[in-house]
């Protein structure tokens, strides 16, 4: 009989996909997008107790494969701090692009400038192929 459970490893010890979010999310630095108009920003925040310093790749990309803008970011913030490491201005946050930041400080962060249900994504294809295996035998 399935139930609801909240935990997050299983009997084996082994860590259920919610250990993983929740692991994600209480990270010490977390990096976060905030857009306002045409206007980007990203956010870094240490909640830890010690500074942090190092660097991060920001990316403003379209769902087409195109790269838009990709920036190198130096990131240096003391235990508490939280503070706009980056701003990107007068470039159109339209539906059909994302950003994207990646560094060894923080778990990457995205952000989607449409919901998921209106992204413009391509319609996909599934091609498959049944081959026969020696020792199995196919069921009807």
């Amino acid at each position: 009989m399935a139930r609801l459970q909240w935990s997050v490893i299983d009997h084996d010890l082994v860590p259920k996909a919610a250990y993983h979010y929740l692991r994600r999310a209480f990270a010490p630095v977390l990096a976060s997008f905030r857009s306002d108009g045409d206007t980007l920003e990203l956010w870094v925040s240490n909640s830890g107790r010690d500074p942090v310093a190092g660097s991060a790749t920001v990316s403003l990309a379209g769902f087409d494969g195109t790269v838009v803008v990709q920036a190198s970011v130096d990131v240096k913030l003391q235990p508490g701090e939280s503070n706009p490491v980056w701003t990107l201005s007068d470039v159109p946050l339209s539906a059909d692009r994302y950003a994207w930041v990646e560094s060894a400080l923080f778990p990457s962060n995205r952000l989607y400038f449409a919901e998921i249900k209106d992204l413009p994504v391509s319609g996909g294809s599934l091609d498959v192929a049944a081959r026969s295996a020696p020792g199995l035998t196919p069921h009807g």
